[in-house]
């Protein structure tokens, strides 16, 4: 354990004498993969669950939420564009979702509710988290050596 550690502190202190400081930060990978997940379902889910024969509004909604948030997840995933912005619009896409039953007149309909708010729940969570981390990155990246 000691000799990890130490070796771990050797490789910062000399990353850093070398101008190339990094800390190690958890990877997006995870909570961006998630909304993907999430994404996908939430995109397909007006149809599984019989919501666009009902509320064609609140069908439009799902699917375009869900189609950014996957897209936007997606990059985030691939590491192709390291901003935070397109996480945080996920995490407040998810608040949105979450809220849809109510503001779309479908809060009746248990199932489709229900699969709103716990999706939303997770799209929030996991964007806001995939934000936090990449700017974390972003902030110690910018930060004077």
């Amino acid at each position: 354990m000691t000799d990890n550690v130490a070796g771990f502190v050797l490789v910062i202190l000399t990353r850093k004498e070398l101008g190339m400081a990094t800390q190690v930060k958890p990877s997006v990978a995870v909570p961006s993969g998630i909304d993907v997940i999430a994404g996908i379902w939430l995109l397909v889910s007006p149809y599984v669950l019989a919501l666009s024969t009902v509320a064609v509004a609140a069908t439009m909604s799902n699917v375009i939420c869900g189609a950014v948030v996957a897209i936007l997840a997606a990059v985030s995933t691939s590491g192709a564009y390291e901003r935070d912005w397109p996480s945080w619009l996920s995490g407040f896409l998810g608040l949105w979702v979450v809220a849809s039953p109510w503001i779309f007149g479908f809060s009746t309909m248990a199932t489709a509710t229900w699969s709103n708010v716990v999706t939303g729940i997770i799209i929030a969570v996991f964007g806001f988290w995939s934000g936090s981390i990449i700017a974390s990155k972003q902030s110690f990246r910018d930060m004077p050596s």
